[in-house]
């Protein structure tokens, strides 16, 4: 057997647990997919891909009142401590994050105040989705407490990368008291990926009065894709459409592949209606490249597309992107690269 055809199987875990979870609470199936999860996991010849998958669908296929969630906390702890790959270790903290309950919270606590530095944002990471899903039942008990710590790593860290997480578990938190010391990291900092991070923190902590911040910014991202993209988000997020001009007029500008798909993408996540026309008109352009013609429709397409999140995102949750084949991610061509 082939390696492509081999490794195939890495994707299974995280699918299957995605059409289980629709399944009603503590039903047969559902239990008898986990008890098999469980026991892969207990595999330590397993595949290490398959491993990480085993633990995302994990985190997905049982909840505090479920008949397995005793079991499968215990090994998803375990298995933070004693797994066989580095990454499966770190998507253990998601995965129990998406458990919840009480006892996931207390771990998660411990591992981001006594954990190692690369366990912390993974550990941050699923408190944030574990608060984001609590707001419809009346909020996380120790909110402010596990707020003011992630403001504090925020403060003291100097890694981008794991600064990065902390804010946007701040953002899935809507921890409003650490707004003003996330504005200060997007107006301070350098890097382009935390830059755009910062504004997708500040865009789900829904705080209007910083959108003026994040359109400067915006303007100071015509060349630089990476934080320009996110930056937008986060202005869609706070609901702001009056940036919509001044992006087609960027799209006009843009000279790059990368540019051209991050304001396309932006244009669409914002979603405005009266950028459809000025859109329409780079359409037909004789004075634009079929290049930036191309993604104008792209970007057409976007913001008529009735669904609230881009079409693939059904496909992207919960993904092992770690493990992800080609036919989903591989640059240009993947289920995920295409806009």
């Amino acid at each position: 057997m082939s390696e492509e055809h081999r490794l195939d199987p890495r994707s299974r875990p995280t699918t299957l647990a995605r059409w289980a979870r629709r399944l009603p609470a503590n039903s047969a199936l559902g239990k008898e997919w986990t008890e098999v999860c469980l026991r892969a996991l207990d595999n330590k010849k397993e595949n290490a891909w398959i491993r990480q998958s085993l633990v995302l669908a994990l985190g997905m296929l049982s909840h505090e009142g479920h008949e397995t969630y005793d079991k499968v906390l215990k090994a998803l702890k375990a298995n933070e401590k004693d797994g066989k790959d580095e990454q499966e270790r770190f998507f253990t903290g998601v995965a129990i994050g998406q458990l919840g309950g009480e006892e996931a919270v207390k771990h998660l606590r411990k591992v981001l105040k006594d954990g190692a530095n690369l366990a912390r944002p993974w550990a941050a990471l699923g408190l944030g989705i574990h608060a984001y899903e609590m707001r419809e039942k009346g909020g996380l008990a120790a909110a402010a407490e596990i707020g003011d710590e992630l403001v504090n790593l925020v403060a003291k860290d100097k890694d981008a990368a794991r600064k990065g997480a902390y804010v946007i578990a701040l953002g899935l938190m809507r921890y409003q008291p650490g707004r003003d010391k996330v504005l200060s990291e997007l107006k301070e900092t350098n890097v382009e990926a935390y830059k755009g991070y910062t504004g997708i923190s500040l865009g789900l902590m829904e705080a209007p009065d910083v959108m003026d911040a994040i359109r400067e910014e915006v303007r100071k991202s015509k060349r630089r894709p990476e934080q320009l993209q996110p930056l937008c988000i986060g202005l869609g997020l706070l609901g702001d459409k009056d940036i919509v001009p001044e992006l087609l007029d960027m799209m006009k500008e843009a000279k790059t592949t990368s540019v051209y798909a991050a304001l396309s993408q932006a244009l669409g996540f914002i979603g405005d209606a009266r950028s459809i026309e000025p859109l329409v008109q780079l359409v037909n352009s004789k004075e634009l490249t079929a290049e930036a013609r191309a993604f104008a429709i792209v970007a057409l397409g976007i913001v008529g597309d009735k669904e609230e999140f881009p079409w693939n995102t059904k496909v992207a949750e919960n993904m092992n992107y770690r493990a992800a084949v080609t036919t989903l991610t591989g640059g240009s061509v993947g289920v995920l690269d295409i806009l």
